[in-house]
């Protein structure tokens, strides 16, 4: 993840769709009400998702708010159910979940009050529009309203996959699709993906 846009030769990545993820949570067993959950956390797939991070922060970022993640998305089919995350990867190389995202990208539409943080959907039948195989097509995924400090020494980690292994117990109907269906994010300057994020300045945060 980089300020500066990127160059004209900064490709693309993809991912596959995983059918399985809609029907697996965090909490398999046990209850959320217990001292100690048995949280079961499980790392990015290989090939079924893709990750980009900053470089470390050089001082503490405090936000508030929505946030947008903006996609140039090409897909091999005409639905992409897809789940974002933000994270922050500490100096010790542990990572804390801050907050996640969904979207159908069929129901990309804008409201007519989103703005550039709240990509808000109308989720009307008429607006419903499919992806076009193999086109790049902008799809913004709302993030929902957090507030997190970032600390210095920390790196900020922006994740896209299939909804599933991020709740404690929902589930996820997701569209009836193979895992050979497969999900590209454009990163180069005529496919820039991005992310808006609710910076707050002028915060002084305590070190500790």
């Amino acid at each position: 993840l980089l300020a500066e846009k990127p160059p004209e030769d900064g490709g693309a990545s993809s991912f596959h769709h995983d059918p399985e993820a809609g029907i697996r949570t965090t909490l398999s067993k046990g209850d959320v009400g217990e001292l100690e959950p048995p949280w079961n956390y499980r790392p990015l797939a290989a090939g079924k998702a893709l990750a980009f991070i900053t470089e470390p922060l050089e001082a503490h970022m405090v936000m508030l708010g929505h946030g947008s993640v903006d996609l140039q998305l090409k897909s091999s089919d005409t639905e992409a159910d897809l789940e974002v995350h933000l994270t922050e990867v500490r100096p010790d190389g542990q990572e804390r979940l801050v907050q996640t995202g969904w979207l159908r990208a069929s129901h990309r539409a804008l409201r007519d009050d989103a703005t550039e943080l709240r990509p808000v959907k109308t989720h009307l039948q008429p607006d419903n529009e499919p992806l076009i195989r193999g086109e790049w097509t902008t799809v913004r995924v709302e993030m929902m309203p957090f507030g997190h400090v970032f600390r210095a020494g920390s790196r900020i980690r922006i994740s896209v996959d299939t909804p599933g292994d991020t709740t404690a117990r929902w589930f996820f109907i997701l569209k009836d699709q193979g895992d050979d269906v497969v999900h590209t994010v454009g990163h180069s300057a005529a496919q820039a993906s991005s992310i808006v994020l609710p910076v707050i300045p002028g915060i002084e945060v305590p070190d500790e």
